[in-house]
């Protein structure tokens, strides 16, 4: 085989029922497919938790990880609770490897085998999201696969840590390693190891995580065939694919429930990678009968010579997030959720670019659709189940990056995992929690501060505060976020930056009158006296990033800049903050109970300012007790000042419609303020 294979890619939804499978799911009985989901999802947990104990990557360590069961085509049968999108994702490169390496000579798919890829082009999200799997075999029949994925931070790209927010295209992001052959016959291949070792900065770090890989394929293979053994290869194969079409028909009947209606809903993202500009996402969602139609064809173009861009798989695999948790979360996490769902990609727009675009920010292009695609969701959910209707989670990814020699001397390269401390979105019955977790892996872990220090060069001058007023404000608001802040420690110099996006735009938009969650910037503060004042004046040491910024204790150089900030070189003391953002309002904030806004206040959540400008609540400041009489007139007098300032829809529309941005900021958008409009020209080649 030569060339790529660009259809594949496009098999995300179940595949047809073989005739084998036929067969084998006859005279199932309930009682026993119950009893067979029951042991497979115990053992994904199992398998999943091997990750978290063997892996060596923060990826690894803290939850950014997914294992599933697959059947012998490929369709995911039965899933972990890591990260949804990433084992869906997985059905990709497993495909690949049955269309391609099963009946190829010199490939072949035998017992023992075991594939690995991190190929974007093939079921990853970016290059540092690596997946391994391994057939599985009993008496000669291939009758499902195991497959684990992690997000190893480096991965050989143009700087370290894993992502890139130079890269101009695909060849200056690492490793794109198409399904390939790492273990035959129960033995791991040195020779295919050592070459992916060779094209990474920190081979420790890959090696680990790729065995941590294996042996959690290898442990689901074991319990597969402990089954079979018991119940036969026929009742595994039956199993797994009927599994699926229930999931499927279950999935297909709730659809089915709700109104018939289209809901547009925008996203927009604020960089490119190293440069600030606007791209929209635009997302038109369709539900007839019981099936929802997924329009994006009138994104913003192609961003050329920028990895802001993404695969139209990957933002397949990421609808699976709000599918598995709020409109289906009842139901058993496999492909059958997809089928629901049918899609429109035009190519030559970011979320549908020429094969070698680089990708790098491609989670940056996922959140804002995932923004898109569950405040669609939520509306169209609502008349029939309001409790589905949640406001977003905060749905940025501000991920701080570091790269070169640690404390030990080691070369090093990897994330922090501060994204997992988010705050989740309000709902129709109450707050969001606070430092709730990671959109896209509610399970994940921020992990523990002195184990990080033990191997990354750093130091935590704080880490256990909600950041103030971080939360989008409504009637219920979004959870907090958590403040965070990284000093070089131990080494003269390491590279240090991060990436994600929301500092110019929110990156998480309200619900049903709700706030967005706040926009958030990088602070730096170079050649800082912080050692010192550790050392001599505790008491002034600041403990929060508000602190970090005023204290008159503090030397050295502050600036403010974008998340998405590129590696730079950091001296030791030099502080970087990137802010984990909390989730979004849900609801008018003048319908928010002020004695819960007087909570709020004295946790840090809410400051002083929103109380009395976003809540228009009336207080004591010493006591925080609520003047209801004051308060009741002060939001009068704001719903006052909102019908004088009512225009007529038209009115406000043709206003509206005569305002843009600098033409600057919207250099990467495309045409105002639809960004496509005719054919969209081949981009140039790099």
């Amino acid at each position: 085989m030569s060339g790529r294979d660009l259809d594949v890619v496009t098999r995300l939804q179940p595949e047809e029922w073989t005739e084998r499978e036929r067969e084998a799911a006859q005279n199932l009985a309930k009682l026993d497919l119950s009893i067979f989901s029951h042991k497979l999802e115990t053992t994904a947990v199992e398998c999943q938790e091997l990750l978290l104990r063997l892996g060596a990557s923060t990826g690894a360590r803290w939850g950014d990880s997914g294992f599933a069961f697959y059947t012998a085509q490929g369709d995911i049968s039965v899933c972990s609770t890591g990260i949804y999108f990433h084992a869906f994702l997985q059905q990709i490169p497993i495909k690949y490897t049955v269309k391609h390496w099963m009946n190829d000579p010199t490939v072949g798919v035998e017992e023992g085998d075991a594939f690995f890829s991190n190929d974007p082009l093939y079921g990853g999200v970016h290059a540092p999201d690596m997946t391994l799997f391994v057939p599985v075999f009993v008496e000669g029949e291939l009758i499902a696969w195991t497959g684990a994925v992690i997000h190893t931070g480096e991965c050989g790209a143009n700087v370290p840590g894993g992502v890139t927010l130079q890269a101009r295209s695909r060849y200056e992001e690492g490793l794109h390693i198409p399904p390939v052959k790492v273990a035959s016959r129960y033995l791991v291949r040195e020779d295919v190891l050592n070459l992916l070792a060779n094209g990474v900065r920190d081979p420790r770090l890959l090696l680990l995580d790729i065995k941590a890989r294996l042996a959690a394929c290898r442990r689901g293979e074991e319990r597969l065939k402990e089954v079979a053994a018991e119940r036969g290869a026929s009742f595994v194969v039956g199993a797994l694919r009927t599994l699926i079409q229930d999931s499927t028909d279950a999935a297909r009947a709730r659809i089915g429930s709700l109104p018939d209606a289209t809901v547009r809903q925008v996203a927009f993202m604020d960089t490119v990678g190293s440069e600030d500009a606007l791209v929209k996402l635009d997302l038109v969602l369709t539900k007839r009968g019981d099936t929802m139609y997924c329009d994006l064809s009138g994104s913003s173009p192609e961003v050329v010579g920028h990895p802001a861009n993404s695969f139209p798989h990957t933002l397949v695999g990421k609808s699976a997030n709000f599918l598995c948790s709020y409109l289906f979360p009842d139901l058993p996490i496999n492909s059958g959720l997809s089928a629901v769902c049918q899609w429109t990609f035009r190519p030559g727009t970011f979320v549908a670019p020429s094969p070698d675009a680089p990708i790098s920010l491609a989670p940056n292009v996922m959140c804002a659709f995932n923004l898109a695609f569950s405040l669609a969701c939520a509306k169209l959910a609502f008349s029939a189940s309001p409790e589905r209707s949640v406001a977003p989670w905060f749905n940025g990814f501000n991920m701080p990056v570091y790269g070169g020699l640690n404390q030990w001397g080691e070369p090093v390269g990897d994330i922090f995992s501060e994204i997992n401390g988010g705050g989740s979105g309000g709902r129709s019955s109450g707050d969001g929690v606070n430092v709730a977790g990671s959109y896209f892996a509610t399970l994940s872990d921020s992990g523990e501060v002195e184990i990080i220090e033990n191997g990354a060069p750093v130091l935590y001058p704080f880490r256990s505060r909600f950041l103030p007023d971080s939360c989008g404000h409504g009637k219920y608001r979004g959870g907090a976020g958590m403040d965070s802040s990284y000093m070089v420690h131990g080494v003269p110099w390491v590279l240090l930056g991060a990436f994600g996006f929301g500092s110019k735009h929110p990156v998480s938009l309200g619900l049903f009158g709700g706030y967005a969650s706040a926009s958030i910037p990088a602070v730096r503060r170079t050649g800082a006296n912080l050692s010192e004042l550790m050392r001599t004046d505790p008491s002034a040491v600041p403990m929060t990033g508000e602190e970090m910024i005023s204290s008159d204790k503090l030397s050295g150089t502050l600036s403010f800049g974008s998340v998405s900030s590129p590696l730079t070189p950091s001296g030791d003391g030099d502080v970087l903050m990137v802010a984990t953002g909390g989730g979004t309002g849900y609801g008018d904030a003048l319908e928010r109970e002020p004695e819960s806004i007087m909570d709020d206040i004295r946790w840090g959540i809410t400051s002083t300012w929103a109380a009395e400008h976003v809540y228009h609540v009336v207080y004591n400041a010493q006591t925080l007790t609520v003047d209801h009489g004051a308060t009741e007139e002060a939001r009068a007098e704001v719903r006052r000042d909102r019908l004088r300032r009512a225009v007529p829809l038209a009115e406000f529309e043709t206003e509206w419609n005569s305002r843009r941005p600098d033409e600057f900021v919207t250099r990467f958008y495309g045409s105002w303020p639809n960004p496509i409009e005719g054919e969209l020209p081949a981009p140039p080649l790099l």
